[in-house]
């Protein structure tokens, strides 16, 4: 059976505990932010690469439509420069040799604007005519710089006239230069990336389990590494409240603790009081007698075996709440919760025979040790453990003076059959 302070020494503090739970909340939310930033950052640079990637074909193809059309688009003035017109007639062929010409590609749409933002030709011919101002898109083509952006049309008419649906498509704006580098209008097209968008998805889902699976991987090999540590640290804890609240010698609880624990028995007792439940806190005082004899004749290790033999005696004597403490040298201290004087009484009594009853047996040798023991229980009044403390000291001298191997008890006990309560 483990000592008594170590039945009661309570459990372990939780730090560890909240530690291990911080660090797992921690993990958690740091793998959330990992694999959405992660895959945010994967959609951005894949999705930058489209749209780059088709605003060079973009700006490739308007080269291309102007350096193959430009006798039906350009026209030149007589100081030799030129301008964006297309005339009714070749309206037309224009639109023919545009459709035939991007077939091969991914264009579903393209409007062209002259210098003042007027649709001057689209694949769309009911917007022919109309101004586009408010485009910064555009103005910004406008400006001689190609402009890109990826959208999504919930419906669109392709080149084929055929209608689609949830289509994501990169729309550029391509400045229209003459030969002299001035610009006179602006090509918009409309890209289809739907396929491209749709392996996007496909690289960010894959790259979000594979990083999920990496993180999981990491973090629960950290985690058992942590754990480790923790089980460490709790043991290290557990073995320092031991240290701070025990005796090292007996394993009974230290003078400073049996004092704490002394001062929470007494506020615990007091409150069943108020409560209307009569709970009286019980005392012992125990000294070994003559035990200065034992050091003398015998040295301090064998004194030392003799009070840890004493603690194991006393245990069993003591019920699973009591507590047992190493008061000062050889003196021991007893608090029985809840057991009124004539309790405490009975309490000594087994410890006087149980310590008493047979020699103890130390570094070969038998000894006849004894106690003597005073008994005191505190007073519904006292606010202060010092006053049943001072009687339990008092009872101990009265049983010292008068012979000692006995119980002493300066308040007189309810009735003489000392049966406990």
């Amino acid at each position: 059976m483990p000592p008594v302070a170590l039945r009661r020494a309570g459990v372990p503090g939780h730090d560890p505990e909240s530690l291990q739970r911080l660090m797992l909340l921690t993990a958690v939310v740091s793998m959330v932010l990992i694999v959405a930033l992660s895959g945010f950052a994967i959609y951005e640079i894949n999705a930058r690469h489209i749209i780059r990637s088709a605003e060079r074909e973009a700006a490739d193809l308007g080269a291309a439509i102007v350096a193959l059309q430009q006798h039906r688009m350009l026209k030149r003035q007589v100081d030799g420069s030129s301008f964006l017109l297309i005339s009714p007639s070749s309206y037309k062929s224009l639109d023919k040799h545009l459709r035939t010409f991007l077939t091969p590609f991914d264009i579903v749409k393209i409007k062209i604007y002259d210098s003042e933002g007027k649709v001057l030709y689209s694949t769309e011919q009911e917007v022919v005519g109309e101004f586009d101002h408010d485009n910064d898109h555009l103005l910004e083509s406008l400006q001689g710089s190609n402009d890109s952006h990826l959208k999504t049309k919930d419906e669109i008419v392709d080149l084929a006239m055929e209608k689609k649906f949830n289509i994501d498509v990169v729309e550029t704006y391509v400045p229209i230069f003459t030969p002299n580098g001035k610009v006179v209008g602006s090509f918009e097209i409309y890209t289809d990336v739907t396929p491209q968008k749709k392996e996007i998805f496909r690289t960010v889902s894959i790259s979000v389990l594979v990083i999920t699976g990496i993180l999981l991987l990491v973090f629960s090999l950290a985690f058992f590494i942590l754990r480790i540590g923790l089980n460490s640290l709790r043991d290290a804890q557990s073995l320092l409240q031991k240290l701070a609240s025990t005796d090292a010698l007996t394993g009974a609880f230290n003078h400073r603790e049996i004092m704490a624990r002394a001062h929470k028995e007494l506020a615990r007792s007091k409150r069943s009081n108020e409560e209307g439940e009569m709970s009286p806190l019980g005392l012992i005082m125990l000294d070994v007698d003559h035990f200065k004899k034992v050091n003398d004749s015998f040295g301090h290790p064998v004194g030392d075996e003799v009070l840890k033999e004493l603690v194991r005696r006393c245990e069993p004597c003591l019920r699973t709440y009591d507590l047992l403490g190493r008061y000062g040298g050889e003196e021991f201290l007893v608090l029985l919760p809840e057991t009124s004087l004539l309790g405490a009484h009975s309490t000594a009594q087994r410890i006087l025979t149980t310590v008493g009853g047979k020699p103890f047996r130390v570094a070969g040798r038998e000894l006849q040790i004894t106690v003597s023991l005073g008994v005191a229980e505190t007073q519904v009044e006292e606010t202060s453990i010092e006053l049943a403390l001072k009687r339990a000291d008092d009872g101990l001298y009265v049983a010292k003076r008068e012979g000692r191997n006995r119980i002493g008890c300066v308040t007189p006990l309810p009735d003489e059959s000392h049966d406990e309560k």
